[in-house]
């Protein structure tokens, strides 16, 4: 329809129904109605998408619910578009902003955020024996080994994925003839086909602290701990070795980089939810000019 216009009628909105001839970015970012399209959806981007990685684990009704009464109420906003035009291209906006939040936090959450925590809520043993039944140490984060435990270099393989990241796995022994292996070392990229075995510290003979790779719940992707399964039935395979039913696999460092993997997963999470919040706003600066553009009825 036509757009009737009068002396009331603001200036932008004038050129705005004059295809937008004079208009500059000044014009956009000082218009109330542009910098609702602008920072609502974003304000709500990133709550969600903290809410979703950081208490996912704790409280995810509280994520859920948020998600569902957010889209609903946004999806009544938009039933209100005849009263005020502005809801439309704002609860458009806003029903993605939580379902692309919902989703980005949720996958960061099961790729990084959850294994910090798995560390701070698990327990540390010393002077764990590689004979000793893993068992009894599965609720460990952290196992700092006698001082005769080693990473045995000699029975390590890689099993090769096919984006060719190569999962490396070597028994822990002592010395003392194991029958069973009840804990394993393990690495990526870090060994050939078979031996080779020179991830983390195992070349520092002060290297005795194993630190406990975690599952997670898959969602999006297998954790690690699956490929290292894989890599160690090679290796029972290879070396006709018995493993115990639930193995542990660590990491094996020395005692100052116990921490190493809580806080390269923390940063991880940290550095990826501000690039995604980032390259949201930018997103939410195109969306809210081209539904604002296409509204010629917002003032």
């Amino acid at each position: 329809g036509t757009i009737i216009m009068d002396a009331g009628t603001p200036l932008m909105a004038q050129k705005r129904a004059q295809g937008g001839a004079g208009l500059s970015w000044r014009d956009y970012l000082r218009n109330a109605n542009f910098m609702m399209l602008l920072l609502n959806p974003f304000v709500v981007f990133v709550f969600t998408l903290v809410l979703w990685t950081y208490g996912f684990l704790y409280i995810p009704i509280v994520a859920i619910f948020w998600t569902v009464i957010g889209i609903g109420a946004s999806l009544a906003v938009i039933g209100n578009r005849d009263r005020v035009p502005l809801y439309l291209p704002l609860g458009m906006a806003n029903i993605l902003a939580f379902v692309v939040a919902s989703i980005a936090g949720l996958y960061l959450y099961d790729t990084y955020a959850i294994f910090p925590e798995f560390y701070k809520n698990s327990r540390t043993y010393t002077n764990v024996i590689p004979a000793q039944p893993s068992m009894a140490v599965s609720d460990a984060g952290k196992l700092v080994f006698t001082s005769e435990s080693y990473a045995d270099a000699s029975q390590a393989v890689g099993f090769m994925e096919e984006t060719g990241t190569m999962f490396c796995a070597a028994p822990i022994r002592d010395g003392s003839g194991i029958a069973r292996m009840e804990f394993w070392a393990v690495g990526i990229n870090c060994c050939s086909a078979k031996g080779g075995f020179t991830c983390d510290d195992v070349g520092n003979g002060k290297a005795h602290t194993g630190i406990v790779v975690f599952d997670n719940n898959g969602y999006f992707e297998e954790a690690r701990y699956a490929h290292y399964e894989k890599a160690r039935r090679k290796a029972e395979a290879e070396f006709s070795l018995q493993t115990v039913a639930q193995p542990i696999y660590v990491r094996w460092v020395t005692a100052e980089k116990a921490d190493m993997l809580s806080n390269e997963y923390r940063n991880k999470a940290i550095v990826s939810t501000v690039i995604l919040c980032f390259v949201y706003f930018i997103i939410s600066f195109l969306l809210a000019f081209t539904l604002f553009k296409a509204n010629p009825m917002l003032p």
